[in-house]
């Protein structure tokens, strides 16, 4: 698989989901309501890469922090945001 330039390897799904669940994360499925959220987002001129407006639509949804240094999430009203 190719994502803008760089070839990331995909690993086995089963074996990905158990370690990220065995540090205490969770997996958090894409619902109608983080789709809705997605489509009524701003339009930032500067920013329409569509996963990061996914992940943004998802932590406006669920009340979440995204964690993330990108500059350009900053344009989002309401988006909690934290990078140390």
């Amino acid at each position: 698989m190719t994502n803008l330039g760089r070839i990331t390897l995909l690993p086995d799904l089963a074996t990905w989901f158990a370690q990220v669940r065995s540090v205490g994360f969770e997996v958090l499925a894409i619902t109608d309501a983080h789709l809705a959220r997605y489509a009524a987002l701003p339009q930032v001129p500067s920013h329409r890469d569509p996963f990061d407006r996914l992940l943004i639509a998802q932590a406006l949804t669920e009340d979440l922090t995204l964690v993330s240094r990108d500059g350009k999430f900053a344009a989002y009203p309401g988006l909690k945001l934290r990078w140390e």
